[in-house]
């Protein structure tokens, strides 16, 4: 007669936090850092708030702790993939966890965290590096001259 209540489920968050600094920096000299947490499905958006948080205190040890100098992002498997879900609001959280719950245990999400003022996914690794040679050619007032030759045969 009387419905008992689920008992909360488990999602447990893999935070992979970057700071604005090695934001700047190229995609493959970059070195974020990765924790996990574990929550259940009904707590409220300001405790995942808090909890994160707390994992930025922690790691990246900022002076600003304040949530909305960072940017959260989420994925889940097979469930919301790239290009990740922004977790700016409590509505987008409720989405978040929603969708995790979804899924067979274990409940994973994984979390991006990074410090708002870096550069966003630029790829540097593709922009040329000036390198000292190239640098001291500059200022004597060489220039660099790349040539290409197209080779084709023709057939008679």
């Amino acid at each position: 007669m009387f419905a008992v209540p689920e008992p909360p489920k488990e999602i447990t968050y893999t935070i992979t936090l970057t700071s604005a600094t090695d934001m700047k920096k190229a995609i493959s000299k970059r070195k974020p850092k990765s924790r996990n947490i574990c929550l259940n499905d009904d707590e409220p958006y300001e405790t995942f708030k808090a909890q994160i948080l707390v994992q930025i205190a922690r790691t990246l040890k900022p002076q600003i702790e304040d949530i909305n100098q960072y940017e959260i992002w989420c994925t889940i498997n097979r469930v919301i993939s790239k290009p990740r879900m922004l977790v700016g609001l409590a509505g987008d959280y409720a989405t978040m966890v929603a969708s995790a719950i979804k899924l067979k245990e274990p409940h994973i999400v994984n979390l991006m965290v990074q410090e708002l003022g870096g550069v966003d996914d630029v790829n540097k690794e593709n922009e040329k590096d000036d390198s000292d040679e190239d640098r001291a050619g500059k200022k004597k007032g060489k220039k660099n001259v790349g040539i290409c030759r197209y080779l084709s045969t023709a057939l008679v």
